[in-house]
């Protein structure tokens, strides 16, 4: 697979991607970066608690000024949760992911 650079609204989208796939604390020069995944992922969490950390995580985006919409899949049998959102950006444009 070849690396390849993005800019503008893939460069946004991977930025909150990364965002979203990082456990809260886990980068020491920036410790709100992130979800508090292993807090989440204990069989019987309420999804509304899921979902007020997964907002709460796209809004410390600087770029992002609210989320529109956010769909919270099941966890699979490899642990992991599928998560699409769209959020509306400071510039007034809207990014889905």
């Amino acid at each position: 697979q070849r690396l390849r650079m993005v800019a503008g609204l893939e460069a946004r989208k991977q930025r909150i991607r990364l965002r979203l796939g990082t456990h809260l604390q886990e980068w020491f020069l920036d410790t709100l970066l992130g979800v508090p995944w292993l807090k989440l992922v204990e069989k019987g969490t309420p999804e509304a608690l899921i979902r007020a950390e997964i907002i709460k995580a796209l809004n410390r985006d600087e770029e992002v000024e609210r989320v529109l919409e956010l769909t919270i899949g099941e966890i699979d049998e490899k642990r992991q949760l599928p998560i699409s959102f769209t959020v509306l950006l400071v510039d007034g444009s809207t990014l889905v992911g």
